[in-house]
């Protein structure tokens, strides 16, 4: 009797132990396969929030998870068709504006918008992608004209030092 009761409490260690494997087993399964997608929304907001639009979600899934992840490509194409229209209407605008200004007033209205322009570009760079290429180019090449003038400077100071 005494191995027969244990060969019966081994089968029940085996089956508890297995049993416990398996459930530690499931459980990862479940929790890998929840928490992957939301890492990915996670991921993807957090390139959208940085102004990413071209970030696309991977999810196939066809739970609640891949029904927001579908949702969240749809809203991110929206969002990206809307800063293209409005990157458009933009440029028109502000090349109507120069065309206006630049005829009735020569460069002086360049000038004073380059430098309005020129502070919003310090805060946002992608400001850079919505206005015009021309006044693009007109304000990358005063950027380039400062950085001249200053290291001009710098230059003839060090002549200064070296002379005395």
């Amino acid at each position: 009797m005494k191995i027969g009761l244990k060969l019966i409490l081994g089968f029940l260690v085996v089956a508890v132990v297995s049993t416990v494997f398996f459930a530690t087993g499931l459980g990862l399964f479940i929790s890998y396969s929840i928490s992957k997608p939301i890492q990915e929304l996670t991921k993807a907001s957090a390139a959208l929030k940085k102004g990413n639009l071209n970030y696309r979600v991977k999810i196939k899934s066809k739970d609640e998870i891949g029904d927001l992840a579908k949702t969240f490509n749809q809203m991110r194409r929206r969002l990206k068709r809307a800063e293209s229209i409005a990157v458009k209407d933009r440029n028109q605008l502000l090349g109507s504006l120069l065309k206006t200004f630049k005829g009735k007033f020569g460069n002086l209205a360049v000038i004073l918008m380059r430098k309005d322009i020129q502070n919003l570009i310090k805060r946002n760079p992608r400001i850079m992608n919505i206005i015009p290429k021309e006044m693009a180019q007109i304000i990358k090449k005063g950027e380039e004209l400062k950085k001249e003038v200053r290291e001009n400077k710098d230059v003839k100071k060090n002549i200064k030092k070296e002379d005395k």
